[in-house]
């Protein structure tokens, strides 16, 4: 994997570390409504324990590990809870990753250079630039 690339994916997934991370399931009823109310104080909660020089440090570490796969096709995601690359990046940097730290039904897809990003539940694929 290119380094320019890991480097994009990286900063991707470590800005949603520095924002609000989107918490989209697709339920749009009541208890949905609730979900999405509780997931946020929990996100909130979760990054009261997380500092800029951690997040820089993910961010790196994140970029390291993906430079390291030799695969065209593969796949960054979280369903509710981050897959195994983005924990590994995160205990390198210090930081534990929860259930509500990064954003919800979210998949990264790696395909011969390309990076696409699906956030949320139902959402389209956008390629990153």
């Amino acid at each position: 994997m290119k380094r320019e690339t890991a480097q994009k994916a990286a900063k991707w997934w470590a800005d949603q570390l520095r924002g609000t991370a989107r918490l989209d399931n697709g339920d749009h009823s009541q208890q949905g409504a609730m979900t999405a109310i509780l997931a946020s104080i929990c996100q909130e909660a979760e990054k009261e324990h997380q500092t800029p020089e951690q997040i820089d440090a993910f961010e790196k570490e994140l970029a390291q590990d993906i430079v390291g796969y030799n695969d065209e096709y593969f796949t960054i995601s979280v369903d509710y809870h981050p897959d195994h690359i983005l924990i590994l990046a995160a205990e390198g940097a210090g930081i534990t990753l929860g259930m509500t730290t990064l954003p919800w039904k979210t998949h990264m897809i790696f395909d011969k250079g390309t990076i696409k990003v699906a956030c949320g539940y139902g959402t389209p694929y956008v390629e990153l630039k």
